[in-house]
């Protein structure tokens, strides 16, 4: 037994990195060798991917009247009580599940801040005035 791991270790060289918590894995076999590299790469709070946070904005357009209750205790824990109600959540997995599973009574789109309620609202106002759309002369033929 001993002679198979001096083969085994002659064949096989294990090399590892580790710098951060980030891994990433390499294999590349050369004849009988194989070589494993798993080599990490810092994740500094000044690089784009730790500082650009991406949110979910759902939105409530159907109503979940009728339906098993588990989708109305899906819809309450995302925050969605009202319909055309909407919502902010960090882009993660438990969070895609939750809307994957109530995909046909929500609008969805990934954003990259949250809106406050002032922002959203005036977003809905409509624009002070009025257009001319067609002239009284115009309509009559005079």
């Amino acid at each position: 037994m001993p002679d198979f791991k001096l083969q085994l270790h002659a064949y096989l060289v294990l090399t590892i990195f580790i710098t951060a918590d980030h891994l990433t894995t390499h294999a590349a076999a050369t004849g009988s060798q194989a070589r494993i590299h798993i080599s990490t790469h810092p994740v500094t709070m000044s690089s784009p991917v730790a500082t650009a946070a991406r949110y979910f904005r759902i939105t409530l357009l159907r109503s979940a009247i009728g339906l098993p209750s588990n989708n109305l205790r899906i819809l309450k824990s995302l925050g969605l009580h009202k319909r055309l109600r909407t919502v902010y959540h960090p882009v993660s997995p438990d969070v895609a599940g939750k809307i994957f599973a109530v995909k046909e009574l929500v609008d969805v789109s990934e954003v990259d801040q949250k809106l406050s309620p002032e922002d959203m609202r005036e977003l809905r106002r409509p624009e002070r005035g009025y257009w001319v759309e067609k002239r009284a002369a115009e309509v009559l033929g005079s």
